[in-house]
Order: structure tokens, then C-alpha cells, then sequence
């Protein structure tokens, strides 16, 4: 069934799609449904608790990139928006700079620079790569100019820009475990996620833009929740903070690839859709979420303590050969559930957390880390794949983090040996001032 796509030549005139597309996390109109359709119980899921989830599920081999500390090259940690694993390097971005990175870590030099001038970019947010080209598209200034910078992949020099949206209109997305989604590149196609509510009344509340290399529309792709609730929507843009509390739209969705499938969520949807190359939407997975929600309720800003042990969310999912990996929120926890997509099966491990109280907006929100896969590969932290490709799980460790794991590396029994004796031998000579160090897990 082909869902809720909106293309260049259309804009609110599909606000009239039947309520029957429309699924939410709260309860559902009637609709007609795929029947082959994989429905995913997390009710079941955070109620089956296993002790852990191993790396080795999902891959065989993993690579570790000491990122070369030096004068040039070093960067602060804490500024990573983006990862991009390239076939001879990585591009590091950390909002001012675009640090350029072989396979072994020796550092080559910046993409472009941070600056007002025409050839420069202003604090980038997003990051994307065309390997045929060998030319990287770098976002400059979204959310006022909305420029998009391209520059060589091999000196760094300057080649174009392209203009994505007319000045001020909102191009913002929230970062998701790291990772800013608001720009990324994918099959040739520029994809610009944004977050709710809008700047402006008179902008359409699309949720996520698909252009071509020639800054052609090739779709523009609307939440449900959304398309429902314009009206809400519009009158909170452009309002005070105390004023947009009853209704706050959502955040940017969760997309993912796995070797050609682009599969994305949207905040509080009880559906996984695939996205084909024209960006038209079909669901790919049901989710039973045992929800009795409302929208409001949901993408209400100023939420009670009693939303979250209500509510079970799903904020972040990736794929792997078998399974379908997702973390979901209720209560004071956190989980990461394993669903063998073959099965059905569901399982997973969790993390305890708090619920706070903000008075700002005079509501509660919940602080907890997303769990994580024990490394049995090689050992070390433990991995959450907070950058990924279709065929790449990427994460990266701080020094002190790399440092501190020296007795679980000696200790734990690996599938790599020789992979475990370069981490050792790593540990012993990182200094806690040095560069982070990445771990690209090859996918099965």
C-alpha cells in the first residue's frame, strides 16, 4: 500500500487523504492493511529481558581508527554532528571544521572553511558524500540562509553551492544519539529532514525534503500526526514558548539504510515505512505499542510524569542481515530490543533512567542513555551505532573511554585475537588529550 507522499506540484491539497493512512501512536481509525505485514510487540519485547546483545550478531570484523592527534587535526569530541565512512578515509564533522581522515587515522586536511564569505560554510549541521563524484555536500546556515556548499573530497577546494530553501525557513532537525539529522546524502539524492513547528504559518509542516543533484523537487514527505493536525501546528509557529506547550508538532524522523533499504519512522508512528527512490512511503512493519494515547498527548510539549509510564516510544531503530534492532522509552527506562525479522521473535536489554521536571515549560522529561551491544569482537566499550551506512555501524570512544576499558579488553574472551592485542596495544600508549578513536563494525 502506497503511503502519504507529497511531490512538488502538490502541497496542502492532500490534506484530504483518507484518515485510514493516517497511524498513530494512540488509538487507530479503521484502515486496510497488508496482511503479510510483520507486526512488532514491544509490549512483549521489554517484558523478554536477556542479559545482553553481542556484537557478533551482526557482524564478523571490525576496524579500528586511531584518529591522528596533531596540531592541525585535533579536534573537541563534543562537537561531532557527523561521520561519514568513505572508500579510502572518513570525514569527521564538527560544526566549524570538516576534518578529512584516511583509513588508518593520519590526518589529510579540512573540506572547505568556517566563514561568512561565498565559498564557505557556517556552522554545518549534516554531512554527505558522492562517491562517483568524490565531492562532499556540506549544509551552511540552515534555518536562515539555507545554502548547501559542495567542495573536492581530494584538496578540499570549493566547487559550488546550491540554494535548498529561501532564506529563514526551517531546515532544523534534533540530533539523534549524535548524529544531526538535518542533511544527508543518499543515492544520489539530497534529503533535508527538519523538526515541528514551523518559523512561519505559511510553511507547509513537510517533515522530511528529497532533492536531485540538480536542485530539482522530487518529494516532499509529510508526518501523519502532522497532516492531521495543521491547524494546531501553524498557530504554535512563530509563538512564545509558553504558548506552544498544548501542541508541538514532532521531531526530525529516523531514517536508516541497510544495503538498499531505506526504511524511516516518524516520532510517536506505530509504523515502519520503506522509501523507495521517488520517495513514495509503503509500510514495511506494524508496531504494537499498547498505546491508548491521543496525538495531543503525544506531541504535547509540556508532558506529566504520568505520559511516560503510559506511552512506549520508539526513538531510534537499525537493521542488520536477520534483525531489526530498535530503542524504545517507557517509563524510567530505556531498551534496546532485538526483532528477528524471519520470526518475529523479540527480546532485549534495558537501562534505568530518571524522569525530571523542567519549569520552563512546566513539564517532565526522561534522562536515560540508549543500551548498548557488548563488543566481543575485540572488546573495549561497549558500541551503539550512532553513525551508520548500508553496509558500516560506526561509533567513537574519547581517550579517557578507551583508557578505562583496559581491564575488560585483558579479560574478556573475543572473536579476534589479533584485533584485541592492536586495541591493547592502543590503550597502553593513548594520551587522555589525544583524538578519539573510531570502531567501524563491517555489517553481515
Amino acid at each position: 500500500m502506497i503511503m502519504r507522499i507529497v511531490h512538488a506540484s502538490t502541497v496542502l491539497s492532500l490534506i484530504t487523504i483518507s484518515t485510514a493512512m493516517f497511524l498513530s501512536c494512540g488509538k487507530k481509525e479503521k484502515q486496510t492493511t497488508n496482511p503479510d505485514l510483520s507486526t512488532i510487540d514491544l509490549v512483549g519485547g521489554i517484558n523478554n529481558s536477556i542479559e545482553r546483545l553481542l556484537l557478533s550478531d551482526v557482524s564478523a570484523d571490525i576496524e579500528i581508527i586511531p584518529l591522528e592527534t596533531s596540531d592541525n587535526s585535533i579536534f573537541n569530541y563534543e562537537d561531532v554532528t557527523n561521520i561519514i565512512s568513505t572508500s579510502s578515509g572518513v570525514l569527521i564533522g564538527v560544526g566549524k571544521r570538516i576534518l578529512h581522515f584516511d583509513r588508518q587515522g593520519k590526518y589529510i586536511g579540512d573540506i572547505g572553511k568556517f566563514g561568512n564569505g561565498p565559498q564557505d560554510f557556517y556552522y554545518t549541521r549534516g554531512l554527505g558524500y558522492d562517491e562517483t563524484t568524490k565531492e562532499v555536500h556540506v549544509p551552511s546556515n540552515f534555518g536562515t540562509t539555507n545554502e548547501l556548499k559542495t567542495y573536492h573530497l581530494e584538496n578540499g577546494y570549493f566547487l559550488r553551492k546550491m540554494k535548498m530553501a529561501e532564506d529563514g525557513v526551517s531546515l532544523i532537525a534534533n540530533k539523534n544519539a549524535g548524529e544531526a539529522r538535518d542533511y544527508s546524502f543518499i543515492d544520489g539524492m539530497h534529503i533535508i529532514r527538519r523538526k515541528l513547528p514551523l518559523p512561519s504559518p505559511e510553511d507547509a509542516p513537510w517533515q522530511m525534503l528529497i532533492k536531485d543533484v540538480r536542485n530539482q523537487m522530487v518529494a516532499c514527505i509529510y508526518d501523519p500526526i502532522s497532516l492531521k493536525n495543521i491547524e494546531a501546528i501553524t498557530n504554535m509557529s512563530g509563538a512564545n514558548i509558553h504558548q506552544a506547550g498544548t501542541f508541538w508538532g514532532s521531531e526530525a524522523p529516523v531514517l536508516n539504510c541497510y544495503k538498499g533499504n531505506r526504511s524511516l519512522l516518524f516520532e510517536g508512528n506505530d509504523t515502519i515505512y520503506q522509501l523507495a527512490g521517488n520517495g513514495t512511503l509503503s509500510m514495511r512493519f506494524l508496531m504494537n505499542s499498547g498505546n491508548e494515547l491521543s496525538d495531543k498527548e503525544i506531541h504535547q510539549l509540556n508532558k506529566t510524569s504520568q505520559y511516560f509510564n503510559r506511552c512506549i516510544i520508539v526513538k531510534d531503530f537499525f537493521e542488520s542481515r536477520s534483525n531489526l534492532y530498535l530503542v524504545v522509552e517507557n517509563e524510567k527506562y530505556a531498551y534496546l530490543l532485538r526483532f528477528n525479522k524471519e520470526t518475529g521473535h523479540i527480546e532485549g536489554i534495558r537501562n534505568k533512567g530518571e524522569l525530571r521536571h523542567s519549569n520552563l515549560m512546566n513539564t517532565h522529561y526522561r534522562v536515560v542513555s540508549a543500551p548498548e551491544f557488548t563488543n566481543d569482537i575485540c572488546g573495549g566499550p561497549t558500541f551503539y551505532p550512532t553513525f551508520h551506512n548500508d553496509y558500516e555501524w560506526i561509533d567513537f570512544y574519547t581517550p579517557d573511554e578507551i583508557i578505562a576499558s583496559i581491564e575488560n579488553v585483558e579479560q574478556q574472551k573475543t572473536l579476534h585475537n589479533n584485533q584485541k592485542e592492536q586495541l591493547l596495544q592502543l590503550i597502553k600508549t593513548m594520551k587522555s588529550d589525544d583524538n578519539p578513536v573510531l570502531f567501524v563494525l563491517k555489517l553481515k
